[in-house]
C-alpha cells in the first residue's frame, strides 16, 4: 500500500475538523431555536400561567433557559443577517 502524503492528509484532517465544528454550531443553533419558539408557545398556551411557568424554569435551569434564550436572540440576528446580505 503507499504512504500517504502528508501535506493531504493534514489539509483533509484540517477541512473535517472544520465542517465539523460548522455542522455542530448549526446543529447547536437549530436546537436552541427549535427550543425557544417552542417554550414562546407554551407561554401563550390557555392555563399556563406565571406560577406553571416558573415551575418548568426551575425543572429545565434556569441558567440553561437565560442562556438558550439568548443563544436564540443571537441565531435568529444571525438568520436575518444571512438572509439580508446579498450573494
Amino acid at each position: 500500500m503507499a504512504k500517504k502524503n502528508p501535506v493531504l492528509e493534514r489539509i483533509r484532517k484540517e477541512a473535517y475538523e472544520k465542517g465539523f465544528a460548522v455542522g455542530f454550531k448549526h446543529g447547536k443553533d437549530s436546537a436552541i431555536r427549535f427550543f425557544a419558539e417552542r417554550f414562546e408557545r407554551l407561554e401563550k398556551t390557555k392555563r399556563i400561567g406565571p406560577k406553571t411557568m416558573q415551575r418548568i424554569i426551575h425543572a429545565i435551569g434556569r441558567e440553561y433557559f437565560e442562556s438558550s434564550q439568548q443563544s436564540a436572540r443571537n441565531a435568529a440576528k444571525s438568520g436575518r443577517e444571512k438572509k439580508a446580505t446579498p450573494n
